[in-house]
C-alpha cells in the first residue's frame, strides 16, 4: 500500500496529467545512472540468453504480449527504478496513465500495477529484475512465477553484469557506501513512498516552473 501512497500523492482524478506534481521535463541526476544499470543488465541478459540458447538448443519462450510472470507478483525493484517508471508512465504513458495510476491506487492487482491488457505499460524502464526474468522451456501460465514453479527454465544471469548494473544506482538509494543491494531491493508495492518521492522531486513539476 505504500507505492499506492505514492501515486495518490502525485495524481487525482482531476488532475492533468500534464500538471501531475513531482513530474517535470528537466532530467534528475539519478536518470543517466539508471540508463547505464539498465544497459549493464541488459548487455548481460544478451549474452547469457545466447549462451544458453546453444545449450539448451532453443530460443527463450518470452515474447510480446507474454505476461504470464508479470500477473504473478510485484517485482522486486528499488526507489530509483519505481521513479524511473512512474517517471516514464507519466511522460509516455499518455492515456494509460489515469487507468495504471488508479489502479495502482487501488491496489487491485495482485501481480505487478503496470500491467495494462497484458502489456507493459513501461517496459523501456521496467525494473532491473524484470530485464533479468528470462523462460525457457513453455510460456508461463497466467500467474505462474517460473522462478519458484520451475527454476531450471529460468535465465542464470550473468553475476558481474548484475552486479554492475545495481552497482550505479546505489549511490541514489540514500543508505550510505556499506548498504547491501539486497536490503534495497525490495517487492515494487513494498517500497518506501518517501525515497521515491525524493528521488521524483529532483524532476521540478512543469506547474511549478
Amino acid at each position: 500500500m505504500k507505492f499506492a501512497w505514492i501515486c495518490e500523492k502525485s495524481i487525482d482524478r482531476t488532475t492533468p496529467v500534464n500538471a501531475i506534481p513531482h513530474i517535470g521535463p528537466e532530467r534528475p541526476s539519478w536518470l543517466s545512472s539508471l540508463y547505464r544499470a539498465q544497459a549493464a543488465m541488459d548487455s548481460g541478459v544478451r549474452l547469457a540468453v545466447r549462451g544458453e540458447s546453444q545449450l539448451r538448443l532453443c530460443p527463450p519462450t518470452c515474447a510480446p504480449g507474454c505476461s504470464g510472470c508479470c500477473s504473478a507478483r510485484s517485482p522486486l525493484a528499488t526507489a530509483v527504478e519505481a521513479a524511473g517508471a512512474i517517471l516514464h508512465l507519466c511522460r509516455e504513458g499518455k492515456g494509460a496513465v489515469r487507468t495504471v495510476l488508479e489502479r495502482v491506487l487501488a491496489h487491485e492487482s495482485r501481480g505487478c500495477p503496470f500491467l495494462e491488457g497484458g502489456l507493459c505499460s513501461v517496459y523501456a524502464m521496467r525494473p532491473l529484475s524484470c530485464r533479468q526474468l528470462v523462460v525457457f522451456g513453455r510460456a508461463c501460465h497466467p500467474g505462474e512465477d517460473p522462478a519458484r514453479a520451475r527454476p531450471g527454465d529460468v535465465l542464470t544471469p550473468l553475476r558481474g553484469h548484475s552486479l554492475r548494473a545495481y552497482a550505479n544506482i546505489h549511490q541514489h538509494l540514500g543508505a550510505g557506501p556499506r548498504a547491501r543491494m539486497a536490503d534495497l531491493v525490495r517487492p515494487l508495492v513494498r517500497l518506501d513512498p518517501d525515497d521515491v518521492l525524493r528521488l521524483l522531486g529532483e524532476a521540478p513539476s512543469k506547474a511549478a516552473a
